[in-house]
């Protein structure tokens, strides 16, 4: 995001870009003038670290830009790899579920996979992964479904067998996934739990099978209503950690549109509750309202709040990670409590990032000289910054 230096230029950038995404959905004609200052090529710059160039060059459909020839080469690109994706993915998703189907592990698809069918366009929301709910799953004398955790390593092996099978690597294996990538593009995370063990919603989807609703074979699915929380959380997650973009916006809209009169938002709202994030939410609702459905007038809380999330991008950024930790941090204490957890970090910290050292006391000073190590031979600059943040932070 170079190109789009002061505050005034990436504000109307991201206005404008907002603009396309609403009519791309609305068939309105967006407006010939760009903001003063403003050019296309910052406009795609926005779009591009958001990872909507696709669903942006829709709403310029009765635009011309032929005076940025490449320009206009560079962003249908993106709309032809966004389609290209979209498609292989989807062939390559339906060949890792038949083999699913034939070693009798049960399938779940998640975000994304859901999220771009809804679209009014294939290829519209670009996708970097396929996340898949997986496991042997059988019914629970309680009601619903669920997984023993004596069947995950069975379920892990059989999983690694098809994967494998077709050419794929393990590239990851976290606390509740594993990640498996191909070239040239393929990766997917096949969730053995919803979301790790730290996060905020752990406990309420620490048996995500209860909500599952069963489909033909061994697939299932969560009701819209379930998916829609779901999304939401996973919102928030990255919201309340580096950061989330535009894309999570417009895919509140695409529900919205798709099934906005038939979601039981009384249920929603009170999973919501029980979450915690039920203002979150609102406020999130409300400001897709305003940008994305009636490209109304913003305030200013509001257009900070835009430049917040175009800012921080698909995938958040460093600078929001460390801004939210140390406004967390003061919440509970002072800056030097965070001082303290970053040189010293909790058990929990510590399992998850370094679990090597877990539970083994003795290891300590090994990984407090083994971190220092790491962190100025590997992250010097981001410690800098760090430092920096830590000085200006209030």
């Amino acid at each position: 995001m170079s190109d789009v230096s002061s505050k005034d230029l990436r504000l109307g950038a991201a206005k404008y870009l907002c603009e396309l995404i609403r009519c791309a959905f609305s068939e309105e004609l967006v407006p010939g003038e760009l903001p003063e200052g403003v050019k296309l090529s910052h406009v795609y710059a926005v779009a591009k670290h958001n990872s909507v160039e696709s669903m942006a060059f829709y709403g310029l459909r009765k635009r011309d830009f032929s005076d940025d020839a490449e320009l206009a080469a560079k962003w249908k690109s993106s709309v032809d790899t966004a389609l290209f994706r979209q498609a292989y993915f989807d062939t390559e998703r339906e060949g890792i579920i038949d083999e699913m189907e034939k070693e009798g592990l049960s399938y779940l698809p998640l975000k994304g996979i859901r999220l771009a069918a809804l679209y009014p366009m294939p290829g519209m929301r670009s996708m970097a992964d396929n996340d898949i709910l997986y496991g042997i799953v059988e019914k629970d004398p309680s009601g619903g479904y669920r997984v023993s955790d004596d069947s995950v390593p069975e379920a892990q092996s059989r999983l690694s067998k098809i994967m494998t099978g077709r050419g794929y690597t393990l590239s990851e294996v976290s606390s509740n996934h594993d990640a498996y990538s191909k070239k040239p593009f393929y990766n997917f995370e096949m969730h053995r739990d919803l979301v790790p063990e730290h996060e905020y919603c752990f406990e309420y989807y620490r048996d995500p099978w209860k909500r599952a609703v069963a489909a033909e074979g061994h697939g299932y699915f969560f009701s819209s209503e379930d998916d829609y929380i779901y999304n939401i959380a996973h919102m928030y997650m990255h919201y309340n950690g580096g950061g989330c973009g535009v894309r999570h916006i417009a895919d509140m809209l695409v529900v919205h549109d798709n099934m906005g009169d038939s979601l039981d938002m009384e249920y929603i709202g009170k999973e919501l509750d029980k979450l915690g994030i039920r203002e979150f939410h609102d406020k999130m609702y409300d400001f897709m309202k305003a940008v994305l459905l009636d490209g109304a007038e913003l305030s200013a809380e509001q257009e900070e709040l835009l430049l917040i999330l175009t800012g921080c991008g698909t995938y958040g950024s460093r600078e929001r990670l460390l801004e939210n930790r140390l406004n967390d941090a003061c919440r509970k204490g002072s800056k030097l409590s965070y001082i303290r957890q970053r040189l010293f970090p909790d058990k929990e910290t510590i399992k998850r990032k370094y679990p090597k050292f877990y539970g083994k006391p003795y290891l300590m000073p090994v990984l407090f000289v083994y971190r220092g190590f790491r962190g100025i031979a590997f992250g010097g600059s981001r410690l800098w910054k760090e430092f920096k943040a830590l000085l200006r932070h209030k």
